[in-house]
């Protein structure tokens, strides 16, 4: 049975990541360029760790080796160099080298450790500037001719601190009139020493009329954001929520977006006609929101006529119940020239003295 002994010696090497710039004028932006001193030394600073890895025989060739790395800071990249050492009379190759992920980079393709002797590998390891969980991992798998059997498997587990995440990049309100506020609460994780204290909230000219908070609830931190239908201005609104860690160019953010319940929908947006006894047919529906005001009064029958293309078809309404959602029955004479390729349905709908326009799209089916 092969027996390996593994010693660990980590080179950090210092980095700055810029995460999440979003439109011309972020909120949050790219870290200002460290200014190098002529009289530093050159390279970067060395943390030396010695470690033996424990090697677990797993299978009839497969061995396992793990490294657990501790803490680690977020958004550095680390060189990782060490040694395998074959205190076995047989010799160990390997003809590639898979990773698990695009956070590690192995320098070595292929190899062999001599019988009674010993090979030294590096490793780049880029730990994440943000993740949603603190306990990380990652393999890199030695193998041989088979790849589903690696001679070697390197577990490498470490742990992330100081760091904050926001489990969202996009967040859409959807308000209507009987809805006076609409909020939603976007869980944001902060691990220690950083501390809620350190985070400070910027928002973008656009969205500073709505309530965007950061709160705590039984030590979860979130970010609450709420809006109304009379808070956001015709067709809608967007924009960018961040947070900052106080004293440096920290951030994290994600883009919010505020729009009004379309009162009116139809469905399906593309109609798809069949031909039955030489006339086209289909099936749709529409539905009605309640007023703005957000009284629950039905609205009126409404009054529906549909072009498909320059021919106006038949439409034939039948509301289920008083939900103000109407079946609609559509035909059409065939047309002189039937094509499968979709062309344009115009909408007018007229309904409690208002008066849309839709625009959708048909097809037809031979």
């Amino acid at each position: 049975m092969l027996r390996f002994s593994t010693f660990v010696i980590f080179y950090l090497l210092w980095t700055s990541v810029s995460h999440f710039v979003v439109g011309q004028e972020s909120l949050v932006q790219e870290p200002e360029t460290r200014k190098k001193d002529p009289a530093a030394k050159s390279g970067p600073p060395v943390i030396k760790i010695e470690r033996d890895a424990v090697l677990r025989k797993i299978g009839k060739s497969e061995h396992l080796a793990k490294f657990d790395l501790g803490t680690l800071s977020p958004g550095k990249d680390y060189e990782l160099s060490f040694s395998l050492a074959n205190h076995s009379d047989t010799e160990v190759s390997f003809d590639s080298v898979t990773l698990a992920c695009n956070c590690v980079k192995f320098e070595t393709k292929s190899g062999t450790i001599p019988a009674g002797g010993e090979s030294n590998f590096k490793i780049l390891l880029s730990a994440p500037k943000r993740s949603e969980q603190t306990d990380m991992s990652t393999f890199v798998n030695f193998v041989s001719q088979d790849p589903s059997r690696p001679v070697i498997r390197l577990s490498i587990m470490y742990q992330l601190n100081n760091m904050f995440n926001i489990a969202k990049e996009r967040v859409t309100l959807v308000v209507n009139g009987d809805e006076k506020v609409v909020s939603e609460k976007v869980p944001v994780l902060v691990v220690p020493p950083l501390k809620v204290q350190d985070l400070q909230l910027a928002v973008s000219e656009n969205l500073r009329d709505l309530p965007i908070n950061l709160v705590v609830i039984e030590g979860q931190v979130f970010i609450e954001v709420s809006a109304s239908a009379e808070s956001i201005p015709p067709g809608g609104i967007s924009g960018e929520v961040a947070l900052r860690r106080v004293g440096s160019k920290d951030a994290d953010g994600f883009v919010l977006t505020v729009v009004e319940r379309e009162r009116l929908s139809i469905s399906p947006e593309s109609l798809r006609f069949i031909s039955k006894n030489s006339v086209w047919k289909t099936k749709a529906v529409l539905k009605i929101q309640p007023d703005k005001d957000g009284k629950k009064e039905r609205p009126a029958r409404p009054k529906v006529r549909v072009f498909v293309g320059e021919k106006e078809a038949k439409v034939t309404l039948k509301e289920l119940g008083k939900s103000g959602i109407f079946k609609m029955d559509i035909e059409i004479a065939a047309p002189e020239d039937i094509s499968t390729e979709p062309i344009s349905a115009t909408w007018t709908i007229q309904c409690n003295g208002e008066l849309r326009e839709v625009i959708t799209s048909a097809s037809f089916t031979k």
